[in-house]
């Protein structure tokens, strides 16, 4: 009981030193594990590990502060933008208390300004103005970057992250999932068998994006993964359409015969 005693008192001291997070919690990590997270991160505190606190400044050493991101190839700038409100904004957002409002009004400014909604933004990956196969890098991109900002925004006050802002979120995963489904299915209206099984050789100007399976395999399965966790707990009935895709990838990754350009 005295040590309870003890572990609260200093709980409540660093709250008062170092303020509340805007961020409590996330959807796939919880308020114990969040804060277990941002205590090992800081030097004075008894959870300190050295180890993670590495880890989380590697990020400093692959992207100096203060530098520009580099463009995703080719990519509309909306799509730049949701990659830059993650990479810019959302670790210091989760992990900096004396800048965490600041970075999250960062973020809540380039969804509402700079995001279009879902029927707009994915407009871009059926654009066969584009190459087929830079648009499925760029959905994929896309679709973490939209399943890491809902995750981590979704228990964020509503004076902070408007309602309207985690809604266009949600929707624009659930679309970015469900047009990789579209783009993989849409292979069985191409002639070449090595096409509609592998996704090689896709047209550039396919109307869909252009996944190779053996390629994209991870990244799709990260990022649709991902959003079937976090809409999981948001809107249950679209788990099972996100569920039946991942199960498809496995299916062909699995049971098809491997190509023979594949090492």
């Amino acid at each position: 009981m005295k040590r309870l005693i003890t572990t609260m008192i200093f709980v409540v001291i660093m709250s008062s030193a170092l303020g509340t997070y805007v961020i409590p919690r996330t959807i796939t990590v919880d308020a114990l594990t969040l804060n277990a997270l941002r205590s090992s991160l800081l030097p004075a505190s008894p959870a300190y590990d050295p180890y993670i606190a590495d880890l989380s400044d590697s990020d400093d050493m692959v992207i100096p502060d203060g530098t520009e991101i580099l463009p995703t190839r080719a990519a509309p700038d909306s799509v730049d933008m949701m990659n830059q409100a993650v990479i810019r904004h959302l670790q210091i957002a989760l992990f900096n208390d004396s800048l965490d409002e600041t970075r999250v009004q960062y973020i809540v400014d380039i969804l509402v300004n700079d995001i279009p909604p879902d029927s707009i933004a994915l407009n871009y990956f059926t654009n066969t103005s584009f190459e087929a196969l830079d648009r499925a890098l760029h959905l994929i991109y896309y679709t973490q970057n939209a399943a890491m900002l809902y995750d981590c925004l979704y228990h964020a006050p509503t004076a902070n992250v408007p309602e309207s802002v985690k809604i266009k979120l949600k929707n624009i995963l659930y679309r970015a999932v469900q047009l990789t489904e579209e783009s993989i299915n849409s292979y069985n209206e191409l002639p070449n068998i090595e096409q509609k099984k592998w996704g090689i050789g896709i047209p550039s100007n396919h109307p869909y994006p252009g996944f190779s399976i053996i390629q994209y395999r991870f990244q799709m399965l990260a990022a649709s993964g991902l959003a079937a966790l976090l809409l999981r707990e948001t809107v249950p009935g679209w788990v099972n359409e996100m569920n039946e895709h991942l199960d498809y990838v496995n299916y062909v990754y699995f049971q098809q015969a491997m190509p023979s350009t594949f090492p």
